[in-house]
């Protein structure tokens, strides 16, 4: 899957730096989506500030026509996305985020980012032919649902990175 960084996109607010990508592939759409599926791809013929109402970045399509576009994404702005897998094991995590018993954590949902929770590890559970489990404060979850429901703060790389291992 392909992502890219919203920093990394012209709007109505940077037209002007958007010259310098005349004449270049790019992705144009005129409301925001992640999804870049949504996004159509095209050649940056124009950025028109003619109206300050409806100042637009103008796509030249392959029949000619243009077609004005509130978004443009250079083409070589968008990466791949990196993979995560869930841990296999309860020391894979212990391993690779230095933790331990009664370390303490910080996580948020992935559908609430907002709420930050700061807790305990309060123990784990392994059990044979069974997927171990994590007791994150209160709550103790098996290994691969906390990778599908909370993303954790890495303190080394100072940012949010989902509760996993990098593929």
């Amino acid at each position: 899957m392909k992502t890219f960084d919203r920093k990394d996109m012209f709007t109505i607010a940077n037209l002007e730096d958007a010259r310098k990508y005349i004449n270049c592939e790019g992705y144009f759409l005129d409301s925001f989506y992640k999804d870049l599926h949504k996004w159509r791809k095209g050649i940056l013929k124009e950025v028109n500030e003619y109206s300050t109402d409806y100042p637009f970045i103008e796509l030249n399509t392959k029949g000619g026509l243009s077609i004005g576009f509130r978004f443009f994404l250079p083409v070589d702005k968008v990466r791949k996305e990196k993979k995560w897998r869930a841990f296999k094991t309860i020391e894979e995590f212990f391993d690779i985020y230095n933790k331990n018993v009664d370390s303490i954590i910080t996580y948020r949902l992935k559908d609430n980012p907002l709420r930050e929770i700061t807790t305990n590890i309060m123990g784990y559970i392994k059990e044979a032919n069974r997927e171990d489990q994590l007791q994150l404060g209160a709550e103790t979850l098996q290994l691969s649902t906390w990778h599908e429901v909370i993303e954790i703060w890495n303190e080394d790389k100072e940012s949010w990175l989902p509760f996993g291992v990098e593929e």
